[in-house]
């Protein structure tokens, strides 16, 4: 039960966190000049790019995702639902502004929601308010050692940066701090969880267990919607945890095994109701990626793989000790909530380290588990408890600190990819205003990364996971530019992906030397001291 002083102090806690995370995008929007423009983003600027196409994308009538970042044909497919649905809210013109400003609104949207329900997550496991309270900074604005890694000089180890700046998945507050999606679907994640493990005592606000069902169930369809692969690790999660609790319930005392084995066939129905909800969709998104031959190749070519196990040391070896102390008070109080973190927490090894092309999005909200059983421990410390909790902060928040002053040293120094300059703006509102909806556009990496955030049209090159056949089309477009490549050769390309524009800009300069003022099949349409769009002619 949560208390109103409880209810008074969350939610001041969720305006802090908002506000700290507020802060580096302010200090952004205030240090534009006449010469760049904030992108709205302060870290994973390419990335962020990618949400705000998405963005512009539902603005221009899409209801299905098709990703921007590729010429080739696609079927579309549901994915990426909540930057479809923001795009419903912008119009011309500004496109870009209007995005930037709803996707921070929808990232304090969903930091409040996913904040909130990690609390209401944490009831189930700790009374004392004062410690549920001091679970919720360490699970939400925690990190691990990679400060240390850092502060040695070692940023770049086992050839991979530390798990705190590059994986939100470990721990946490990079989703709060600018992955709004993310922080949704840990949100929903969670829920389901509670939804799963609570006991009937503490269904409020909920009356009865159908509610709680109907409930858990609902998170998790829109969970499918927000993030389906975190889905699939809830998935897991119950199916690993009932296998465990069925099998321990079959070896446990004589007379603590009716009541055990009533209580496993309620979760068996609660489990087997929220993932039945949740399965056509995900049957729906199974068949999409076996049929779809560009979505085949973006699952392939979509590879988040986890580091050497030396990172995950860093990342949660330090509280191991904790951990392990508070494991064996859950595994003797034997009940089915306390179980679940255990099987949790024991699948680690196997999550980070899984047969697939996406590992290190696998360990998705675990260090909420291993930060609930370090402060049972610390719970039972008596005196000492005091030392751990101020230890355990010590070394947990500075990457967080190291996380939000870089974000506001980079804000307040106009340069790229924070930025992005205003004549290439000028170029891709001209595009935003001009070009038509979908229309297929030629140009550097860089530039087809910024200019799907501004308009609703595609480009051949532009963001990693989401190109199709990336290699080679980057070398074809790099001959483009080039002076020895023949006009045949170019005309060809252009034919190839029924092209429409191509920019030329300073980035397009550095890929050849060649003029595109030279083609009878190119018009110039826009021009500044910077970059030259031209429409394509074909014969």
């Amino acid at each position: 039960m949560i208390t109103r002083s409880e209810r008074r102090w969350l939610f001041g806690f969720i305006l802090a966190v908002l506000v700290i995370t507020t802060i580096p995008y302010l200090v952004g929007f205030n240090s534009e000049n006449e010469a760049w423009e904030f992108s709205g983003f302060v870290f994973g600027v390419e990335d962020g790019n990618s949400y705000l196409a998405k963005m512009i994308s539902g603005s221009s009538g899409a209801w299905l995702f098709k990703t921007p970042y590729t010429a080739y044909p696609q079927n579309g497919v549901i994915a990426f639902t909540p930057y479809l649905l923001l795009g419903k809210l912008i119009a011309s013109p500004e496109l870009h502004d209007q995005a930037a400003v709803l996707f921070h609104l929808f990232r304090w949207i969903a930091v409040s929601f996913e904040i909130i329900v990690i609390y209401l997550f944490i009831t189930l496991y700790i009374e004392n308010p004062t410690w549920r309270k001091y679970a919720l900074v360490l699970a939400t604005l925690g990190g691990g050692l990679g400060w240390v890694l850092v502060g040695i000089g070692r940023q770049v180890w086992f050839d991979s940066l530390p798990l705190d700046v590059i994986s939100p998945e470990t721990f946490g507050f990079l989703e709060l701090y600018g992955l709004p999606h993310l922080a949704l679907a840990r949100g929903l994640l969670f829920f389901g969880l509670w939804a799963f493990l609570v006991p009937k005592a503490g269904f409020q606000p909920f009356k009865s267990e159908s509610m709680i069902v109907i409930a858990g169930a609902a998170a998790w369809i829109g969970l499918v919607l927000v993030q389906p692969v975190t889905a699939l690790i809830g998935w897991f999660l119950v199916g690993v945890h009932l296998g465990f609790r069925g099998l321990w319930v079959r070896v446990s005392r004589a007379n603590a095994h009716e009541m055990d084995n009533v209580e496993w066939k309620q979760h068996l129905k609660r489990g087997l109701g929220l993932i039945a909800a949740s399965a056509p969709l995900i049957i729906y998104l199974a068949a999409a990626y076996l049929t779809d031959p560009f979505l085949g190749t973006w699952g392939t070519q979509n590879r988040i793989m986890s580091p050497h196990p030396w990172h995950y040391a860093a990342a949660y070896g330090w509280i191991a000790p904790l951990v392990v102390l508070g494991g064996r008070s859950f595994f003797r109080k034997s009940s089915f909530q306390s179980h679940f973190l255990l099987s949790w927490v024991v699948c680690l090894p196997f999550l980070v380290y899984a047969p697939t092309n996406i590992q290190r999005r696998l360990p998705e909200g675990i260090w909420v588990a291993l930060v609930i059983l370090a402060v049972v421990a610390m719970q039972k410390a008596g005196r000492h408890a005091r030392f751990l909790q101020a230890g355990v902060l010590v070394l947990s928040i500075p990457t967080t600190l190291i996380l939000l002053v870089g974000g506001v040293q980079s804000a307040s120094t106009p340069s790229s990819p924070q930025f992005i300059a205003k004549e290439a703006s000028e170029a891709y509102n001209y595009m935003a205003e001009h070009a038509p909806s979908q229309g297929v556009v030629l140009s550097s990496f860089r530039t087809g990364n910024e200019l799907p955030a501004f308009a609703p049209i595609h480009v051949m090159i532009g963001h990693g996971p989401e190109i199709a056949n990336g290699t080679v089309l980057e070398e074809k477009i790099k001959r483009f530019f080039q002076s020895e490549t023949t006009d045949e050769d170019r005309l060809h390309l252009l034919q190839e992906f029924d092209v429409h524009y191509v920019v030329w800009g300073p980035h397009e300069r550095a890929m050849g030397d060649w003029n595109p003022k030279s083609s009878a099949n190119l018009e110039r349409v826009f021009t500044n001291p910077s970059y030259t769009i031209f429409q394509v002619l074909m014969p």
